[in-house]
């Protein structure tokens, strides 16, 4: 097995992992007469029957502190440390549990230690003797392994009885590997033997190994196997030299692997060479080897170069000889005498030089690694050769930039710059596809500055930043000239001379102010750190062509430390020029950018008048009151004078949003002059706009509860009502939506009235008016198409409807009764279009003899139009319906939501226009998702579902839609499998049912 599959072994076969089981009946017959003992089986008499890890770490801690207190007999506290054994060992379902069962073992009183020690050993040792299959084992070892890292006392009491289960279990498992078994055992099995290897090592380490061992023979069969995975392997390797190291000297252990490695595999060697590079100390590493003049950490090297310079190709190969470089040169180049020659670290660098480019990540981040522990040694010879390879190297390649930022805070920029006489340049050009380039320009330029003269300094690092603003983030210039401000002021003189010549871009400038800024504010108490300069500059990146620069222009005046910071005179006057300059912006992004910038200024201007009024500053109070209600004021006429008729979508919506805005955040005053009737009327007539955002919006701003009264006449109100009603029976679509807003605007001026009485009295005239149109519609579907088209009171109502909270509103009787009224009608609605959106043709299903009535010319699309239409809405509506009779504890029966579901499946089965059937699914996936959650609808929906599939399989409704797609079909099962929270038994039946449809 390659060393690229540990990790997908773990993840893609985690379904061999074993799950403890909280629920078994002896652990449960324990706990209970464990609380009974204790006196909590009335506290924790419900927690039992649906045991889980919560409740189970809540009786453990209670149930802990009885039995740990000086007033509790023996038995009680024996059996719960044989409980808290038997969950250690076999029952830990979640971290959770493990992590409070183990704060339990550590904090057992001394006297009971004992005790707990015997009942660990005999559950160890009663799992032992038990047979498992591999999964169990696997979950035991890691017991094992953790209980011999936490309490390593507790393996002593039966560590002989764990040994001869180890070798055993390894034994095992290396049959299973040889054998021809099943990929999944093989898998268990070497999961195994990895957590076998684990123990062992961390049983070494803390010291419980026995001193006579004979698993030798059995780790190096295990060798044998190509099957394992580099991890594992490493970690045989690993226990083998620990097992060896105990009884026989360090140049015989390294000549035992010696003759090891000369009939392994390269993966081996690899192994072998980390077991002895874990285990050597460094001195043992310097030892020259018998019968020849190299040391042992020569030879470690030549073995490690074999092996990687051999197998170029092989990446298992490749991440396993990058990860034991980087072992290797971290224990041996950091050490202050170093045994590799010049020539060998060269060979080495220009090794790792190569591998910095790989295209494997692991293989470059384990290179860098390697990198850095020979850059630590501050070599000369390897310093100067490090930087003369740089100098030499693509500039664009990954190794270049790799070394460069790794050497930048460890070298004297001196020496880089020796080497690299444009790193500048460089690293300004890097900055443009490189986001840590900046760090190391950072770095480079800090260090620099200490050894060189300033003004030198100024126009090596500084000056040709200017030149490259166009190809910058402007970000980088921030960061850069933030940092070199904060190092010398002398660096804004120098930018200010280069300004007066006119060689700085506007970005610049206003980064400079920025920085000026923060100077200025940390050294003085008042906010006026503009100058006429800056003032005049500001203005030019207020209206400038770059949306980036008019971004930075107007942070520059927004930003500070606090939302409580007062404004000052000079940048509100700026807010107001940005505002001018930019309500007119097409592209939808920046206008939102824009916006969060009004919403931000509100938001200071209220919350620092605030702060200065609990302040009680009299005189700050009253200069602040002033500008800010001279702000105010501007900025409502501006709004309500980009509302004129002619004004196009973005200078309307940006007008609305920032009106809406100030009623939001500037409380209480809102927006000035909306009672006003000129500016009440250019509100009121966005609602006639031909987009929906726009119609919400001045909604919004005539309903809002926390402004001043809208006063009007009853006979502008009632008149407002009439035209509601005539607009909800259009046959243009987009008057209906117009009628809902209104309508929520008349019954909200009706201050009188109580709103839901309002809009109960408004709809049930609806409903009347759509009963007419239904029954002219009855008489003659072509002259209602033009004369009373539904589909636009349906609209209107499901709109009014859908304004009630019916969570906080019980059913009266009289709505009950409406209710019933309204789903009648809809669904004699549906009937009576469903002759139009189920024909294949359906504009041609009216004779032309019949588009002629009463001096009504009626084309045959405003008759598809009406009736697909009509077939959308009371869809909709209908769904609506079953969501209000669900929030409902009234006594609707179930007939009505089951009659409703049974009609839009029919009209899913057979209308055949694409417009209606997609509504229809809306509205379809809404009830189904209901009646899934009803406790009594919940076996409708299954119902449906096997209905369909048996229509589908013998094909005896001749109703279903027979187009190209199947028109709704779909659907439907769509909406039947999607809508239930068990998906997985409803989509394998579904799919049996259809995959053996196919094959017949």
């Amino acid at each position: 097995m390659s060393a690229l599959n540990l990790k997908s072994v773990k993840r893609d076969f985690s379904q061999l992992n074993f799950r403890p089981d909280v629920c078994h009946p002896s652990l449960i017959n324990e706990l209970k007469n464990i609380l009974e003992a204790t006196g909590l089986q009335q506290e924790y008499d419900t927690a039992i029957s649906n045991i889980n890890s919560h409740s189970l770490i809540n009786i453990i801690q209670s149930v802990c502190k009885i039995c740990y207190s000086d007033t509790c007999n023996k038995e009680m506290v024996i059996n719960f440390l044989k409980f808290l054994a038997k969950i250690y060992t076999e029952h830990c379902i979640d971290d959770a549990v493990k992590n409070t069962v183990t704060k339990c073992l550590k904090s057992c009183p001394v006297i009971w230690k004992s005790e707990l020690s015997i009942a660990i050993s005999c559950q160890f040792i009663s799992k032992m003797e038990n047979k498992q299959n591999l999964s169990e084992t696997e979950y035991f070892l890691k017991t094992l392994n953790e209980c011999c890292e936490k309490f390593p006392d507790f393996i002593l009491n039966c560590i002989d009885q764990v040994m001869i289960f180890f070798e055993l279990n390894l034994r095992q498992s290396y049959e299973i590997l040889v054998c021809e078994s099943c990929p999944t055992q093989k898998i268990s099995a070497i999961r195994c033997i990895h957590e076998s290897f684990r123990f062992f090592l961390t049983a070494y380490k803390k010291n419980v190994l026995p001193e006579t061992m004979y698993l030798n023979a059995c780790f190096m069969d295990l060798l044998d196997s190509d099957h394992l995975p580099m991890e594992t392997l490493f970690n045989c390797c690993l226990s083998i030299v620990y097992s060896q190291i105990k009884n026989m000297s360090s140049l015989e252990c390294w000549k035992m692997c010696l003759d090891k490695l000369s009939t392994r595999s390269d993966l081996i060697k690899l192994g072998f060479c980390v077991a002895i590079l874990n285990t050597f100390t460094g001195e043992e590493l310097r030892m020259i080897e018998p019968g020849s003049d190299k040391s042992i950490c020569i030879n470690l090297y030549n073995i490690i170069m074999e092996v990687s310079n051999s197998n170029l190709n092989d990446s298992s190969i490749i991440i396993s000889s990058s990860r034991v470089l980087v072992i290797f040169l971290k224990r041996v180049c950091t050490k202050s005498e170093v045994n590799l020659e010049k020539d060998q670290i060269e060979r080495l660098i220009t090794f790792l030089w190569l591998r910095l480019d790989h295209f494997i990540d692991g293989v470059r981040h384990s290179t860098r690694d390697a990198m850095i522990n020979i850059i630590k040694m501050k070599d000369e010879h390897i310093l100067d050769y490090v930087l003369h390879r740089l100098s030499t190297c693509d500039k664009n390649s990954k190794a270049f930039f790799v070394v460069l930022s790794i050497i930048s805070d460890k070298v004297d920029s001196r020496s880089i710059i020796k080497y690299l006489p444009s790193i500048c340049e460089t690293l300004i050009d890097l900055m443009t596809s490189n986001n840590s380039a900046v760090t190391v320009f950072i770095n480079l330029m800090l260090n620099h500055y200490t050894i060189t003269e300033s003004k030198l300094w100024f126009e090596y690092w500084l000056h040709p930043l200017f030149k490259k603003t166009d190809k910058l983030d402007i970000k980088y210039f921030e960061q850069i000239i933030t940092k070199a401000v904060e190092l010398t002021p002398n660096v804004s003189k120098y930018i200010y001379d280069l300004s007066n010549k006119n060689e700085l871009p506007l970005k610049i400038h206003l980064i400079c102010f920025n920085i000026e800024k923060k100077n200025y504010l940390s050294n003085n108490k008042d906010r006026n750190w503009m100058s006429q300069t800056n003032i005049e500059t500001l203005k030019k990146a207020l209206h400038n062509n770059d949306e980036n620069i008019r971004f930075i222009a107007v942070n520059l005046i927004l930003e500070c430390q606090k939302k409580t910071q007062p404004f000052t005179d000079k940048e509100l006057e700026l807010m107001k020029y940005f505002i001018i300059y930019n309500i007119n912006n097409e592209k939808a992004s920046v206008r939102q950018t824009n916006l969060s910038f009004v919403k931000k200024t509100l938001i200071r201007m209220n919350e620092s008048q605030f702060s200065v009024t609990v302040k009680n500053d009299s005189s700050l109070n009253s200069k602040l009151l002033k500008y800010y209600t001279e702000f105010q004021n501007w900025f409502s006429k501006f709004c309500f004078q980009n509302l004129f008729p002619d004004a196009n979508f973005v200078r309307r919506n940006f007008s609305l949003e920032s009106l809406r805005l100030i009623q939001t955040y500037f409380l209480p005053t809102g927006i000035i002059g909306l009672n006003e009737s000129n500016n009440f009327s250019a509100i009121l007539n966005c609602i006639w706009d031909t987009y929906e955002q726009n119609k919400i919006l001045a909604k919004d701003i005539l309903t809002h509860n926390n402004q001043e009264l809208i006063k009007l006449d009853n006979i502008i109100i009632e008149d407002m009502l009439k035209t509601s009603k005539i607009l909800a029976s259009s046959t243009s679509p987009p008057d209906s939506i117009t009628a809902g807003y209104l309508l929520e605007v008349v019954i909200f001026l009706k201050q009188n009235t109580n709103y839901e009485e309002c809009a109960y009295s408004i709809i049930l005239d609806l409903l009347d008016d759509l009963k007419k149109e239904v029954e002219l519609a009855e008489e003659n579907l072509t002259l209602a198409s033009a004369k009373g088209p539904m589909y636009g009171l349906i609209h209107t109502i499901r709109h009014l409807l859908n304004t009630l909270n019916w969570l906080n509103h019980c059913l009266k009787d009289s709505w009950a009764t409406f209710i019933e009224n309204l789903s009648t009608t809809c669904l004699k609605c549906q009937k009576l279009v469903s002759i139009v959106v189920n024909d294949s043709s359906p504009e041609g299903i009216i004779p032309m003899d019949d588009l002629y009535q009463n001096d009504c010319q009626v084309t045959s699309q405003m008759v598809l139009l009406c009736c697909w239409r009509t077939t959308k809405e009371s869809s909709l509506l209908l769904a609506d319906i079953v969501s209000i009779i669900e929030t409902q504890d009234s006594d609707f029966s179930n007939t009505l939501i089951t009659q409703i579901c049974s009609c839009l499946t029919l009209l899913l089965s057979e209308t055949k226009h694409r417009g209606a059937f997609e509504q229809i699914y809306v509205a379809y996936l809404k009830v189904c998702s209901i009646m899934w959650k009803s406790p009594t609808l919940h076996k409708i929906p299954l119902k449906y579902l096997e209905n369909v599939l048996t229509e589908i399989q013998t094909g005896l409704d001749e109703s279903f839609c027979v187009t190209r797609r199947s028109a709704g079909m779909p659907f439907i099962i769509q909406a039947l499998i999607c809508t239930n929270h068990d998906k997985r038994k409803n989509v394998n039946y579904t799919m049996e049912t259809l995959l053996g449809i196919c094959e017949k």
